[in-house]
């Protein structure tokens, strides 16, 4: 919304492209606040003696409530329109969707490694990794979904074309993960490949935050919470429904990034990713690129 000053001049920062400006900064500080105050309820729950799974489920849960609150007031101040993008209207059938895309396609990446001789499964656990796993799929869904494409992806595509956007965004995101613990240059590498790409084709797909939410859900859930594997380098290792063994080279079997490192996922999510955008092309959904002052993408 653009407002004149009493003598006539536009604010500056109230100006349409100002105020999506706004979001960038703006979203950076929404993206730590949830990580925060994930990581205090998390603290403060350990402190009262609650079990160390228990703590870090709750603190995950309260990363995605902050996040998506915090987004809802963010694009209501500054964008000055409805959260379309987290819209009740389909939401059911989108998150659905994302999640039997992101369950099958880590389902097919375990049944490969297991046909190969790389992952065994030795039996089944009821520890309370299964709500961790679970509970790192709400967190970091919610959370870096809005920021990577709910605010990153949506802004760039606006100012600068999706090309240029889903490259960017991708590889930010691959990198972000170095951050962990266990993260290697390579599992940053295949994140960017398999997560990156696939998840901002996602959000492309239906412009809508459902879809990419649900499919990082359910990648996250399967790996962590019933296969038992690391997630992204987190080194949590906090068992699953599924007692495994996973034994093979690094490309293979992913090394201490988890199955996010294998070969095998970059190869099944970058073509899924492939799927995605040739779908979000059909529908009209992609943005040429364009520099940032020519007509910006109808889609922020």
């Amino acid at each position: 919304m653009v407002i004149d000053t009493p003598g006539g001049g536009v604010r500056f920062w109230q100006t349409p492209e100002r105020r999506a400006g706004w979001q960038y900064p703006l979203g950076v500080i929404l993206f730590l606040a949830a990580q925060a105050l994930g990581v205090a309820a998390t603290l403060a729950l350990r402190g009262t003696g609650s079990a160390g799974w228990l703590a870090t489920a709750t603190g995950l849960g309260v990363q995605a409530l902050v996040a998506v609150a915090l987004y809802r007031l963010l694009i209501h101040r500054l964008a000055g329109r409805g959260v379309h993008e987290l819209g009740q209207g389909g939401a059911a059938g989108e998150f659905g969707l994302g999640l039997a895309i992101g369950t099958a396609l880590m389902a097919v990446v375990a049944g490969t490694l297991a046909a190969l001789g790389v992952l065994r499964v030795e039996g089944s656990s009821s520890s309370g990794g299964i709500l961790v796993g679970l509970m790192i799929g709400v967190g970091a869904a919610f959370a870096e979904e809005i920021f990577f494409r709910g605010i990153l992806l949506r802004l760039l595509d606006r100012h600068f074309g999706t090309w240029p956007a889903l490259a960017y965004t991708a590889v930010v995101f691959g990198a972000v993960h170095l951050v962990n613990p266990e993260a290697t240059a390579w599992g940053a590498v295949a994140i960017t490949i398999e997560a990156g790409l696939l998840l901002g084709a996602a959000y492309l797909y239906t412009r809508r935050l459902w879809l990419p939410i649900g499919i990082h859900l359910a990648w996250n859930a399967m790996l962590g919470g019933v296969i038992g594997s690391d997630v992204s380098g987190a080194g949590l290792d906090s068992g699953g429904l599924l007692t495994t063994t996973i034994e093979g080279p690094d490309w293979l079997d992913g090394g201490s990034m988890g199955l996010e490192g294998s070969v095998v996922t970059v190869v099944a999510g970058l073509a899924l990713g492939i799927w995605l955008l040739r779908g979000a092309a059909r529908r009209g959904h992609l943005t040429p690129a364009h520099l940032p002052w020519r007509t910006p993408s109808p889609w922020a």
